[in-house]
């Protein structure tokens, strides 16, 4: 039986165009996505982590975020679970059939849904925050 993560992830692919092998689920586990909003005021600053746990995908606020919250996530001191990836990310994914989204995902590992998401939407010229795989620090995928 998949895994609630796994079958989101697999929709998304299929409506993206792409169809990949199965998620692993043991190599999510230690796959995080930092939540970094840019202002010109402040710089970076750390707002959350998005990683995936139990089959399922979780955001948490960094505890030292003080800013505004992001609507999708209204609770600034519980954990947000999900068995399919929320809107705030999942428009950060490009069309799948464009040439350079194809070389990128030839070179991550497709089936984790955290890592193309930092190799592929990390960076938007229209969105004030940013997708980095933890410690990869400012500037990262």
């Amino acid at each position: 039986m998949k895994k609630p993560v796994q079958r989101a992830w697999e929709q998304l692919l299929r409506a993206s165009g792409i169809r990949r092998p199965r998620l692993a689920p043991s190599e999510l586990m230690g796959t995080r996505l930092e939540v970094v909003q840019r202002s010109r005021k402040y710089g970076h600053e750390l707002v959350g982590h998005l990683s995936c746990e139990d089959g399922k995908f979780v955001f948490r606020y960094e505890p030292s975020y003080q800013g505004p919250l992001i609507a999708e996530f209204p609770d600034r001191d519980s954990p947000h679970k999900s068995e399919v990836l929320w809107p705030f990310f999942e428009v950060r994914m490009p069309p799948t059939s464009r040439k350079d989204v194809q070389e990128v995902m030839n070179r991550v590992n497709a089936d984790d849904p955290l890592e193309v998401l930092a190799a592929l939407g990390g960076v938007s010229v229209t969105n004030p925050y940013e997708l980095r795989l933890a410690g990869e620090g400012a500037g990262g995928p």
